[in-house]
C-alpha cells in the first residue's frame, strides 16, 4: 500500500469513528494498573535512577504499574503504549476515549490501543504511511505489539510536541553527537540530535546512543519527564513558581496567579535538579529556588526544585546603617548609599547560613541583601560577609600596589594576604613618618586594620632608630671608621658613619660596602648614631641585550662595541667585570678568544659607563611576556624587568613538560622559559618551558629510585627516575630522601621541558568551601576537623571541575576541593563533584570502594582518597563501617574519593 492511500484511509476511518462516540475498552497492559501512594512502586526504590521521572508520571496519570504496586521498569514498551502516554501526557485521553472503536489503521494495533493511535496518527504524531511500511517488513506481527526502539520514541515524542521542523534542520545540520551516530536510521536522526540538544535523551556511558535497542519503562518515564517543558499543556495538578518561605509544614510558592500555599507532608519526596536520584531536604527548598509540585486538595505529592540557583537579586555593600526598630538598613554600594526596607521576616546568617544576632550588624559590616526577584518583595536575608572589627597583623612586607590602595604581606605561617589600604594611611618607624617607596620586601611591618582595611602601619625594626634616604656619593675611610656620604632629596650633603659588620642588600643579594656605586639610591637604616644597614632602593644600572663586539683592546682593556641602536660604545674592563659564556665564568684575559668580533653580547653598564658584566649573548631566560607566530617574534621578560624580543626560527625545538611533542601553540604567556639562539645569534631555535606540575603521589620505590605521580589537572600516572640530579624536598623541612615519602601525599614537580628537576612535598588544604573573595583572591575552607583556613592567591588560580578548568568564581560555599599553593603563591584547585549513590563494598588492602550502579551510566569502582573523610554527620566512621546498601554522598573526582557522608 502507498502511503498516500495509507492516510486516505485513516482519515475517513477516524472521521467515522470520532462521530460514533461510541466507547473504547481499557487496554490490556494497563488493567490492572495501580498507582501506589505519591507515585511510588515496590520496585523502583528511592535509590533507582529514573524514580524521580516514574513518580512525577505516575501521579500524572501518564505512566501506570503493570501490577498491584509494580512498575516494572526495565521492561521493554511497545509502540502502542509509547503513543497512549503521548496522548495522556497531551490531554487527549478523553478524546481517544469517546471516539468510539471504529478506527482502521493499514497496520495491526491492539483493540486496547487502537483509538489512541489514531488519536496520535491523526495529529501526525507517527506517518501512517511509514509506518505501514514497516508493519510490511515485519510480515506476521502485529506493529502495536513490537517493542518501540530509542530512536523511534525520540522521533515520535518530538513529532508529538511539534519540532518536527527542527529536527529536520538538525538532520540537515551534520556532526555527529554520539559515536554510533551511523547507526541511527536517516529518518531518525535529526530527532535524535535535537532530543540530545533539549536534554530530553542521553546517551550511554561509552558516548553510544544505541538507536536500535528497546527502549525500557524507566527510559520511557526518563523521556516524557525531561520533555515536559517543551509540552504545550500542563496536567491541572502541576503548579510552577518560586518558593518564598515556609510557613510551619507548609510551602508557600509565588506564582503569576499570585502565591499559593501547600502543606507539604513529611513522606514528600523531594528532589533536585541535578542527578536524579538526588534526594533534598526542606532547607534546599529556600526562598528564590524555582519549584515544581504536583497538587492535590492543597496538599504536594510530588515537589521538585528545578534549578541549582535561587532566582533572587543580590544587593552587596558596607552598612551605613541599620534601624531595627523601623527593619530599615542603609547600605554603601559602590560609594553610593541605597535605602531597603526588610521583610518582616527577615533573617540573618553568616556566609555559611549560620544565625547572626541581627543586632549585632554595626556600621562598616559588609553585608549582601537577598530579595525575591518578584513584585514587590523586600530583602528576606541578610547574610553577614565580614562584622566591623578590629584586627592587628604582624607580617613582612611583600609589595604595594601603585596607588597604595592595596598592600600584600607575608605572614609568619608562610602564607601571603592583600589588605586594603585607606586613604591616605601613614606608615611610621618609630612614630616618624616614612613614604611607602622606602619600603623593601622582607621589611616587618605590624598593620592596625579596620574592618579589613588598613588604617595604620608601623615598620618594627629592632636595630634602626631612623631612616635615611639619599643617593650614594661615596665611600672614605676614617682612621678605623668608614663614612658614607650621600647627597638628599634637597640637594644636601650628609656623611655618617657605619657601624662595624653593617649589611648591604640589593634585591636578595647580599654586597659589601665596597660594591656601592656612585648614584646608587639608598636608604640608610640609623641605630645608635650609626648605619647598622645599608639597602639598595635603586640602582642607576642598565642593559644593552644583543650588542656587537667591535674590537677589544687587550693592553688598555678598552671594549668597543655597536650598541643596539646602532651608535658605538667604549667601556674600560677590569678584574671586577663579570664575564660569562654558556653560564661558565670567562677570566679577562680569554677575553678576545671567547667573545671576538661580531659576537653579540649582552653589556649591564652602571653609573653610564662602568661595566658590571658582559655576558654570550646566546641563552635568555625569564618569562614569555609575548608571542606573535604570524611575526615569529617573542618576548622575554628577563630578572630586573627588562625585556628581550627575539626573532624565532621557521622550526625551534619546543620542549614543553608533559608534552611530547610540543609546538608553538604549546607556550603560554607567562611561562619561565629558557630561549636558546643559533650559532649566527640571530634566531631562537630551542625554547625550554620550565613548570611546577601539581600532582599526588601513588607510589614509591625506593630501592629503584623511582616515584609514580599523578597529574592533578588530568587524571594520568606516570613514573618518574629521581636521579642524582633531582632533589626531594619537603616544604618547611628540606632534603628528604626516597623512603621518607610515602603514598597519598601531594608535591609539585618542577620540570625543565621533559627533564624533572625538583620535587616538593607540600601538604595540600582539603575540606568544605565556606567562603569566595574574587576580587581579593581568598578562598576560605574548613577541614574535617572544623578548623578553618584562609588561602589567598599572589599569582594565578587555576581551578578545576570535573574536565574543565574554572575561575576562582566558579567556586561555590558547600564545595569539597583540595587545594595546592606553590613559593609564588599561585594556586590550584581540585574539585570534587557530590553523587548520591548507594554503598556497596570496601577493600581496604587496595582502598576500593564499590557503589551500586543507578544506569549503565554509572561508575561503580572509585579509589578512595590517602586523606578521605568518611563520617556520618560529624561522627568520623571507618570505611570497614559501611554497610552493603548505605545512602551515601559521595565526592568524587578522576574516579577517586575524598569523602563519604553516610546519610542518617
Amino acid at each position: 500500500m502507498k502511503r498516500g492511500k495509507a492516510r486516505i484511509a485513516l482519515t475517513v476511518a477516524l472521521a467515522a469513528s470520532l462521530a460514533s462516540g461510541g466507547y473504547a475498552p481499557a487496554f490490556l497492559l494497563e488493567a490492572r494498573a495501580e498507582v501506589p501512594t505519591a507515585g511510588r512502586f515496590a520496585d523502583v526504590p528511592e535509590t533507582h535512577w529514573a524514580a524521580k521521572h516514574i513518580a512525577k508520571l505516575a501521579l500524572q496519570g501518564v505512566v501506570e504499574g503493570t501490577g498491584v504496586g509494580v512498575y516494572s521498569p526495565n521492561d521493554s514498551v511497545n509502540r502502542a503504549d509509547v503513543l497512549i502516554m503521548l496522548v495522556r501526557m497531551l490531554g487527549l485521553k478523553d478524546e481517544a476515549l469517546q471516539s468510539g472503536t471504529e478506527a482502521v489503521l493499514p497496520f495491526g494495533v491492539q483493540d486496547y490501543a487502537r483509538n489512541y493511535v489514531a488519536v496520535a496518527a491523526s495529529r501526525r504524531w507517527i506517518d501512517v504511511g511509514y509506518e505501514h511500511e514497516v508493519s510490511v517488513r515485519e510480515a506476521g506481527k502485529v506493529w502495536g505489539e513490537q517493542p518501540a526502539s530509542r530512536e523511534w520514541v525520540a522521533r515520535t515524542v518530538l513529532r508529538a510536541f511539534g519540532k518536527q521542523a527542527d529536527a529536520e534542520a538538525k538532520a540537515a545540520a551534520g556532526g555527529a553527537v554520539f559515536r554510533d551516530d551511523a547507526d541511527i536510521a536517516p529518518e531518525h536522526l535529526g530527532y535524535v540530535r535535537l532530543a540530545a540538544e533539549l536534554g530530553i535523551v542521553t546517551g550511554f556511558e561509552d558516548g553510544r546512543f544505541q538507536p536500535k535497542k528497546e527502549i525500557t519503562r524507566a527510559q520511557m518515564a526518563a523521556i516524557l519527564s525531561r520533555s515536559e517543558k517543551w509540552s504545550p499543556v500542563r496536567h491541572p495538578d502541576v503548579l510552577e513558581g518560586v518558593a518564598v518561605r515556609w510557613a510551619g509544614g507548609s510551602l508557600q510558592i509565588y506564582t503569576p496567579n499570585g502565591i499559593r500555599e501547600i502543606a507539604v507532608a513529611d513522606d514528600v519526596p523531594l528532589f533536585g535538579a541535578g542527578a536524579d536520584t538526588v534526594r533534598l531536604d526542606r532547607s534546599a527548598f529556600s526562598p528564590g529556588y524555582p519549584v515544581y509540585a504536583i497538587v492535590r486538595d492543597g496538599k504536594a505529592l510530588y515537589l521538585e526544585r528545578t534549578a541549582d540557583r535561587p532566582d533572587v537579586r543580590i544587593f552587596e555593600g558596607r552598612v551605613a546603617s541599620l534601624d531595627l526598630a523601623a527593619l530599615t538598613v542603609d547600605l554603601d554600594i559602590d560609594g553610593k548609599i541605597q535605602h531597603f526596607e526588610l521583610d518582616g521576616r527577615v533573617t540573618a546568617t553568616d556566609a555559611e547560613g549560620r544565625g547572626v544576632d541581627l543586632g549585632s550588624v554595626a556600621p562598616g559590616s559588609i553585608v549582601e541583601l537577598q530579595q525575591l526577584n518578584i513584585p514587590g518583595a523586600k530583602p528576606f536575608r541578610l547574610v553577614v560577609k565580614r562584622l566591623s572589627e578590629r584586627r592587628t597583623v604582624q607580617a613582612a612586607f611583600v609589595s604595594i600596589d601603585s596607588g597604595r590602595s592595596r598592600i600584600t604581606v607575608r605572614t609568619a605561617s608562610g602564607t601571603t594576604e592583600t589588605f586594603e589600604v585607606a586613604e591616605n594611611v601613614p606608615i611610621f618607624l618609630k612614630d616618624q613618618p616614612v613614604s611607602a617607596d622606602q619600603l623593601l620586601p622582607g621589611d616587618p611591618l605590624q598593620l592596625e586594620t579596620v574592618d579589613g582595611i588598613v588604617r595604620r602601619i608601623d615598620v618594627v625594626l629592632q636595630t634602626a632608630e631612623e631612616w635615611s634616604i639619599g643617593t650614594f656619593v661615596g665611600l672614605v675611610r676614617d682612621g678605623v671608621e668608614q663614612l658614607i656620604t650621600v647627597r638628599g632629596a634637597n640637594g644636601e650633603y650628609a656623611t655618617r658613619p657605619a657601624a662595624e659588620g653593617a649589611a648591604v642588600f640589593w634585591n636578595e643579594t647580599s654586597l659589601s660596602l665596597s660594591e656601592l656605586i656612585a648614584g646608587d639610591e639608598l636608604r640608610l637604616e640609623i641605630g645608635g648614631g650609626k648605619i647598622v644597614a645599608v639597602r639598595v632602593l635603586k640602582r642607576n644600572i642598565r642593559t644593552y641585550y644583543g650588542a656587537s663586539v667591535v674590537v677589544y683592546d687587550e693592553p688598555t682593556k678598552t671594549l668597543t662595541l655597536t650598541l643596539p641602536d646602532g651608535k658605538p660604545a667604549a667601556f674600560r674592563l677590569d678584574d671586577s667585570v663579570e664575564l660569562v659564556a654558556d653560564g661558565s665564568a670567562v677570566p679577562l684575559s680569554m677575553f678576545s678568544a671567547v667573545f671576538p668580533r661580531g659576537k653579540r653580547v649582552d653589556v649591564t653598564v652602571a653609573s653610564g659607563d662602568r661595566i658590571l658584566r658582559v655576558r654570550l649573548g646566546s641563552v635568555y631566560s625569564g618569562v614569555l611576556y609575548r608571542l606573535d607566530a604570524q611575526s615569529k617574534q617573542l618576548t622575554v621578560q628577563v630578572a630586573g624587568g627588562d625585556f628581550v624580543t627575539l626573532r624565532i626560527a621557521d622550526v625551534p625545538v619546543v620542549l614543553v613538560p608533559l608534552k611530547n611533542p610540543a609546538g608553538i601553540a604549546d607556550l603560554r604567556l607567562g611561562d619561565r622559559v629558557e630561549v636558546r639562539l643559533n650559532a649566527a645569534q640571530d634566531r631562537v631555535e630551542w625554547i625550554t618551558v620550565r613548570r611546577d606540575v601539581p600532582m599526588r603521589i601513588s607510589a614509591v620505590d625506593a630501592a629503584g629510585g623511582k616515584l609514580t605521580a599523578t597529574d592533578w589537572t588530568t587524571g594520568v600516572s606516570a613514573t618518574y627516575v629521581i636521579s642524582s640530579s633531582v632533589t626531594v624536598e619537603r616544604k618547611g623541612v628540606g632534603a628528604v630522601r626516597l623512603n621518607a615519602v610515602s603514598t597519598g601525599e601531594t608535591a609539585w614537580f618542577r620540570f625543565f621541558g621533559p627533564q624533572l628537576e625538583k620535587v616538593v612535598l607540600t601538604e595540600a588544604v582539603r575540606g568544605q568551601v565556606r567562603a569566595v573573595d574574587v576580587a581579593t583572591g581568598k578562598l576560605t575552607v574548613v577541614d574535617a576537623d572544623s578548623a578553618e583556613r584562609t588561602l589567598t592567591a599572589a599569582g594565578t588560580v587555576e581551578v578545576y571541575r570535573g574536565g574543565a578548568a574554572i575561575g576562582l568564581g566558579g567556586l561555590s560555599s558547600g564545595d569539597r576541593v583540595e587545594i595546592l599553593q606553590d613559593d609564588a603563591g599561585n594556586l590550584v584547585v581540585a574539585v570534587y563533584v557530590r553523587e548520591a549513590r548507594v554503598f556497596s563494598s570496601y577493600d581496604a588492602a587496595t582502598r576500593t570502594v564499590r557503589l551500586k550502579l543507578r544506569s549503565t551510566n554509572d561508575q561503580g569502582v572509585y579509589t578512595l582518597h590517602p586523606r578521605a573523610y568518611v563520617h556520618s554527620g560529624t561522627t568520623r566512621l571507618d570505611p570497614a563501617q559501611l554497610r552493603d546498601g548505605d545512602a551515601v554522598d559521595v565526592y568524587v573526582r578522576h574516579g577517586e574519593i575524598l569523602e563519604i557522608e553516610k546519610k542518617p
